[in-house]
């Protein structure tokens, strides 16, 4: 008994195996591996009813295409294997509509979100709208000090309707058109936030101004992303004017930072050859 023992010992490396006792333990794990294979094969083409898309012969056939990579009920993160399945295996529900289109979050949480969003709307107004207030009116005692700080105030602006209005919005729409809304809002906070928050300087009459950018940039934000969640969730194209004020407002920020870096370049240079004329003299 002894003997056997060790000599299971040594063969094996493990005490209380035998000598064909590996080959056997290998193959259940082959086994198992197999049976866990075919198991995550049916979860993938178990289809059922609501699973189906008409294609354009009229014929029902299985839904392929891969789907995002989030699962648009659980909002669990998918595995690349997952993608081209037809029911999430987290949650098991179908990716699928009853239409057979691809289910995407905005489908299920457009409600909510513009309800949510129409709620914030003018609680962000009315607080920031204080804040900004109080802001001009300090900026107002600076005089031409305020001009350089707009800049700033243009960049708080717009993380604040950013995280505090429309982060659940910009969440559901799709790359191409979350690209677009987020430089449109940019450009857009650029050219008339810095003008709008600059006229702070001037004391008293800049407040007005400042609290006018402030409640129209708030409101253009609003209503532009609504517009495009509504577009996104009736699956519609990018707009035509959409693309064509992203590349006027690009081509004229880039035309303005040019002529900027052209002017300090020729003051630059105004100051250099007047503090050479002076030291000749």
């Amino acid at each position: 008994m002894t003997s056997g023992f060790a000599s299971g010992y040594a063969v094996t490396g493990r005490p209380g195996l035998c000598r064909g006792e590996p080959e056997r333990e290998r193959g259940r794990e082959r086994e198992r591996k197999r049976a866990r294979k075919r198991k995550r094969k049916r979860a993938r083409i178990r289809l059922r009813p609501a699973d189906y898309a008409v294609t354009r012969a009229g014929e029902d056939a299985p839904y392929t295409r891969p789907v995002g990579k989030v699962c648009p009920w659980c909002l669990e993160p998918l595995r690349l294997s997952d993608r081209k399945a037809v029911r999430c295996p987290r949650c098991d529900r179908s990716f699928v509509d009853d239409a057979g289109r691809e289910l995407r979050p905005i489908d299920l949480r457009y409600d909510s979100t513009v309800a949510q969003q129409q709620e914030r709307f003018p609680q962000v107004l009315m607080i920031g709208g204080a804040i900004v207030l109080v802001i001009a009116i300090g900026l107002s005692t600076l005089h031409f000090a305020a001009v350089a700080a707009a800049p700033l105030i243009v960049v708080g602006h717009l993380v604040a309707v950013r995280l505090w209005l429309v982060r659940d919005a910009m969440r559901l729409l799709g790359p191409a058109r979350k690209r677009f809304v987020r430089w449109l809002s940019r450009l857009g906070f650029l050219w008339i936030g810095i003008p709008g928050y600059g006229l702070a300087a001037a004391p008293l009459v800049g407040i007005a101004p400042a609290v006018a950018a402030f409640a129209g940039l708030t409101a253009a934000a609003h209503a532009y992303t609504g517009w495009s969640l509504a577009r996104e969730f009736e699956r519609a194209p990018l707009a035509g004017w959409e693309k064509a004020l992203l590349w006027i407002l690009a081509l004229a920020t880039l035309a303005a930072l040019i002529g900027l870096a052209a002017l300090v370049a020729l003051l630059g240079w105004s100051a250099a050859a007047i503090a050479e004329w002076v030291s000749t003299r």
